[in-house]
């Protein structure tokens, strides 16, 4: 099942799924640049990345989350444009990777 995480076009958070939640942050208002945990070939969160412009079709990346093991995630992200063409915000699921 994937698994949300959105930002307003200024990149506050604005929808984080239960795994975001559990993160030191919590619930507690926060800016995509305070999102860390993922490692691959660019350290910024995906979901600043959609806000910079990028589109991220099923990458696999891997999850480091304090206390838990490392988990292998897909990641799709990008940003959302309104009827204008102008960024309104960007959205990013993570789902399982297979096994």
């Amino acid at each position: 099942m994937p698994r949300p995480v959105c930002c307003d076009a200024g990149g506050l958070l604005i929808f984080r799924n239960r795994i975001a939640r559990d993160t030191p942050l919590g619930n507690t208002p926060a800016h995509v640049s305070d999102l860390g945990g993922l490692h691959e070939d660019d350290p910024r969160h995906p979901l600043a990345r959609a806000l910079a412009g990028a589109v991220l079709v099923h990458r696999e990346t891997t999850l480091h989350l304090p206390g838990r093991s490392p988990r292998a995630v897909l990641v799709d992200a990008r940003p959302l444009t309104g009827a204008d063409g102008e960024l309104a915000d960007g959205t990013t699921l993570f789902a399982p990777a297979a096994p």
